[in-house]
């Protein structure tokens, strides 16, 4: 509908604030009482959807609950019929949890967790005893609102859903709504009768959510390891926030049971059994106040009498869960660590305090770890295949080698004129390939831990070099830049020989695919082209993006491709017939850098927004939102174990995280 559109010359559309394929929301103006209300549209207009539209709303409109927005007046208007219903402002919690960089401070969520689930229990009992029962049936971060004294608010805009009013689901209308998967029981999502059972899964799947900033594995995923006799992938809550008590855990991993009869059998008594695991832990929740909400996530390098208490935690809900113990990261942040035997290692874990002797504290997923200064910016970075070597690039055309075990700086090298635009290892014998805008490219022996680094090649491409390539087997390599070519090299017995020169234009960024036989490449075209480097001739062009495409990245297998650049979008590709599968937004800037894991599991992209996004490939779900560089991050890298992520920035650092 426009704005300022009249309906029943009483309700004065303001704007859309959440659309589907059944219908809208609108915020407009009740000009007849002066106040603010959102207008529900649905799109059914079949004398059976009428009717059940009419007993819905009727129905809603009897509900009077705090923690539900109040139904006013229902109506039909050209062809359509709309629910009118209190208008509550203000960002939904997936939105807030978003700003505070894609999570809560985990000490300080519980409180707001057990509150918000206390009384959404109670509104859930409320709905569940109603005659007939009303099931929500979609409850999620992204339907849940606060209000000014911090207090919950249980909507739902899941107009895509399929529901008529998109509120209720009444007896007798199986699979009336959809689901949304990571938050959605198995018994839902099969279609099946409504259950209350089913909402007490959605809310414990939301609060794991709340308190771990880590969505659930999602239901499909789980049934398909239980039917092959693996264990169940959902980790306990306190696996990720050592805040949370092994009661706690254990029962919102109850009531996320895929079977629908091992959960609270009723609202009324998950939310006793959640007072009383709340007391056992001596947790008040009230009174509390939006405004204090935590504002930013937490970025602190966790004390190891913290981890020696996350471990503690985890290994008593693990015993009771039947799920390993993560073992403490080695190899990476402590040397210490790395070479603890094996029996030290097993007596941390039965004794906590002995955990301090190990130095590497555990790690909250997505936190940071460490911080460390370069003294100028970081254009450029790449990780030696077996981890232990950073390398970065800066502005004065300086190699810089850093132990990544302790972050020392080990060796600085004068290796170019100007700025290092681009940085890439070979996978083997300690090669290293650096890309300057001083229209070079140099390969490197580099043993810097011996104060050695030696120049084996120069190549004079006679342009600056934005763009470097390196095949998975180390044999073939590509240079490109600002010119209309891109050189291809053969890299074989220590020699580096000219293979190709292909046509491409202006490239900012290269990468080839996981057998070296396939290159891409983005530039100012805004599309992003795919060569047979064996023939040396372009095969596809994709077309998707409407600025200029700044990074490629192959997925390890090669059957997905990522590129993002200046419109801010990452988008996802499909190798094979060059359909775009998927459009992952939030960055606000330049997107500068993309790299997948070693297993192809997740997706990091770095921006001029000054944070890296963390996304997982197999549902394109944003896990971690990496904030805390003060300048646009050029460059990102995953450790071999995948346990770490490291981002270098202009704002001459670079920073290690738990992913």
């Amino acid at each position: 509908m426009q704005v300022n559109a009249l309906l029943q010359n009483r309700y004065r559309v303001l704007r859309p604030v959440g659309r589907g394929g059944m219908g809208t929301v609108y915020e407009a103006i009740d000009m007849r009482l002066n106040s603010t209300v959102a207008l529900k549209e649905t799109l059914h207009t079949d004398p059976i959807s009428r009717r059940a539209f009419e007993r819905e709303a009727q129905l809603l409109a009897r509900l009077r609950h705090p923690a539900l927005p109040k139904v006013i007046d229902h109506f039909s208007e050209h062809d359509r019929q709309f629910l009118v219903m209190e208008f509550i402002a203000g960002d939904d919690l997936a939105t807030l949890m978003e700003k505070r960089g894609g999570r809560f401070p985990p000490e300080e969520i519980l409180r707001w967790m057990l509150r918000w689930g206390d009384q959404l229990l109670d509104a859930l009992d409320y709905l569940h005893k109603q005659n007939p029962p009303v099931y929500h049936r979609d409850i999620k971060p992204q339907n849940l609102k606060l209000s000014p004294r911090g207090d919950i608010i249980l909507l739902d805009f899941g107009l895509a859903k399929g529901g008529i009013t998109g509120m209720a689901t009444l007896p007798g209308q199986p699979g009336a709504l959809g689901f949304t998967p990571n938050y959605s029981p198995l018994e839902q999502i099969r279609g099946a009768e409504p259950d209350p059972r089913s909402d007490l899964y959605s809310l414990a799947a939301t609060l794991y959510h709340m308190a771990t900033g880590t969505r659930p594995v999602d239901a499909l995923t789980r049934a398909a390891a239980l039917l092959n006799e693996q264990p169940d992938p959902l980790l306990p809550a306190n696996y990720y926030n050592a805040y949370i008590s092994q009661e706690i855990a254990a029962l919102l991993h109850q009531a996320l049971s895929p079977n629908v009869d091992d959960r609270p059998p009723s609202a009324a008594a998950m939310r006793r059994a959640l007072y009383e695991a709340r007391r056992a832990q001596g947790i008040s929740t009230g009174p509390l106040n939006a405004s204090d909400l935590p504002p930013a996530p937490q970025t602190q390098v966790v004390a190891s009498t913290a981890g020696a208490n996350m471990v503690s935690r985890r290994a008593k809900t693990d015993s009771l869960t039947n799920h390993p113990i993560a073992a403490p990261p080695t190899g990476y942040l402590s040397e210490s660590a790395a070479s603890a035997p094996p029996t030290q290692a097993a007596a941390a874990l039965a004794a906590p305090a002995a955990l301090a002797a190990l130095a590497a504290p555990i790690e909250l997923p997505g936190t940071l770890v460490r911080t460390i200064s370069t003294g100028s910016p970081v254009l450029s970075m790449a990780l030696s295949p077996d981890g232990r070597i950073l390398v970065t690039g800066n502005d004065q055309g300086e190699l810089k080698f850093w132990l990544f075990a302790n972050g020392s700086l080990i060796h600085t090298l004068k290796a170019h004129q100007d700025k290092i635009l681009r940085l890439a290892y070979l996978p083997s014998g300690g090669l290293l390939m650096s890309g300057s805008e001083d229209k070079t490219a140099r390969l490197w022996l580099a043993e810097p831990q011996h104060a050695e680094v030696t120049e084996l090649y120069q190549v004079l491409p006679g342009y600056p070099v934005e763009a470097l390539a390196i095949s998975a087997n180390g044999q073939r390599l590509a240079v490109g830049g600002w010119s209309d070519m891109v050189t291809l090299y053969r890299f074989l017995d220590e020699r580096l020989d000219l293979e190709h020169e292909i046509y491409t234009g202006i490239m900012h960024c290269l990468a080839f695919n996981a057998d070296g036989r396939l290159l891409a490449g983005g530039g100012y075209e805004t599309t992003v082209g795919l060569w047979d480097v064996e023939q040396a001739n372009q095969i596809n062009t994709l077309r998707g993006h409407s600025n200029v495409v700044q990074a490629v990245a192959f997925s390890p297998q090669g059957d997905v491709l990522a590129s993002g650049g200046g419109d801010r979008d990452v988008l996802i590709w499909q190798v094979s017939d060059g359909r775009m599968v998927d459009r992952l937004q939030g960055h606000r800037n330049v997107i500068r850098a993309l790299v997948f894991s070693a297993d192809g599991a997740l997706l990091a992209s770095a921006s001029e927004d000054r944070t890296v996004r963390v996304w997982r490939i197999r549902d394109t779900s944003l896990l971690h939102t990496l904030d805390g560089h003060t300048d646009g991050v050029t460059s990102v890298v995953f450790t071999p174990d995948q346990h770490y992520l490291i981002t270098g920035s202009r704002d001459t650092k670079f920073r290690i995280w738990k992913v």
